[in-house]
């Protein structure tokens, strides 16, 4: 993506601040006492790099990015805020989103069961030129939360489209007679399914409160910015 394409991730910072303009120089100047650098895929990590990843061993932090020339920073490229996480699944790059001005990058994975993920890359500066197509990688996935509210336990929606039930009832049907496991030729087993009474086909009523959800955004290059709902099953703090 060209930069006139590109949305960027400025509005990331708008979580941590109020005055991006003071905070953010005043952050990334205090890292570089600190900073380390991630080598992700690349054992190779050099400051004779074009470009120089620099990041923090802590597990909310910045990442900043430096063109390089001989061995020194030249300029300054991009940075934004990190979050690290444990948690992360199997995954194949299915396709990458980026500019390579200023590294920015969205990943769409696919994970093993058929899933669709998209992700801003923290460490594509690092990785991007190790990634290979059809190749399994363990991705750690964290985000940002811009806002947090209680799911209203009492709205619910009902699906009355007959395609939509249709599908519905189909893939959990298939599903549940495969052990729980997505079949292969999943999407060929739902065209042949078929009703077999007529309270497979009422409407399907959804508790917006008790669900979850996963919305990913439709602007090329910020599809992770994604809307979701769900319960709160566990919760931590890291002081910082």
């Amino acid at each position: 993506m060209t930069d006139e394409q590109s949305a960027g991730h400025a509005d990331h910072w708008s979580i941590l601040t109020d005055d991006m303009s003071h905070d953010v120089p005043e952050w990334l100047q205090k890292m570089i006492e600190k900073a380390a650098m991630p080598k992700g895929l690349n054992s190779n990590v050099s400051a004779q790099d074009s470009c120089l990843l620099l990041s923090e061993n802590q597990p909310c932090h910045i990442n900043q990015v430096l063109a390089m020339k001989n061995g020194k920073p030249e300029c300054f490229i991009n940075a934004y805020p990190c979050v690290d996480s444990p948690y992360g699944l199997n995954c194949k790059i299915e396709r990458i989103i980026a500019n390579d001005n200023s590294h920015d990058a969205v990943l769409r994975l696919r994970t093993a069961d058929g899933s669709i993920i998209y992700a801003f890359d923290q460490l594509y500066t690092t990785n991007h030129h190790l990634y290979q197509r059809d190749t399994s990688y363990f991705v750690n996935f964290s985000a940002w939360a811009h806002e947090i509210k209680l799911s209203e336990q009492n709205e619910v929606i009902m699906v009355e489209d007959q395609e939509a039930i249709r599908y519905h009832r189909a893939f959990n049907d298939i599903v549940a007679a495969n052990d729980g496991k997505i079949p292969d030729d999943l999407q060929e087993q739902i065209k042949e399914w078929k009703p077999e009474t007529k309270a497979q086909m009422a409407p399907v009523e959804i508790n917006l409160g008790h669900m979850c959800a996963y919305l990913f955004g439709d602007t090329l290059g910020q599809e992770d910015e994604a809307w979701c709902q769900g319960q709160v099953l566990g919760k931590q703090a890291n002081n910082i």
